[in-house]
């Protein structure tokens, strides 16, 4: 018994010293997203008046205009950079690809 307490505590160290070496590694990644996301929505908002359009949204390629809808969480008819960010993340986790 003692043996398999000992087992399980050594196992758990392990998993959670694997765990904050993850991490940061992780939390790393999703700023190198989100920040990829600012720079592509800064380069589609071809105006610069902060908010995509259906318009803008065209070099997303064929089907556009779904991805447009998908995108647009208030359905008002433009995309802030926050949408397009949180959209932006669903694709990457469905692993499609913009």
């Amino acid at each position: 018994m003692k043996t398999a307490m000992k087992t399980v505590t050594a196992l758990s160290l392990v998993l959670l010293c694997a765990l904050s070496l993850v991490s940061p590694v992780l939390a790393q990644q999703d700023g190198d997203a989100d920040a990829k996301a600012a720079k592509h929505f800064t380069f589609m908002d071809k105006n610069k008046d902060g908010v995509l359009t259906e318009d803008e949204f065209k070099m997303m390629g064929q089907d556009y205009k779904m991805k447009f809808m998908q995108g647009d969480a208030d359905k008002d008819g433009k995309m802030t950079q926050d949408e397009f960010k949180a959209w932006d993340a669903k694709q990457g986790e469905s692993g499609m690809k913009m």
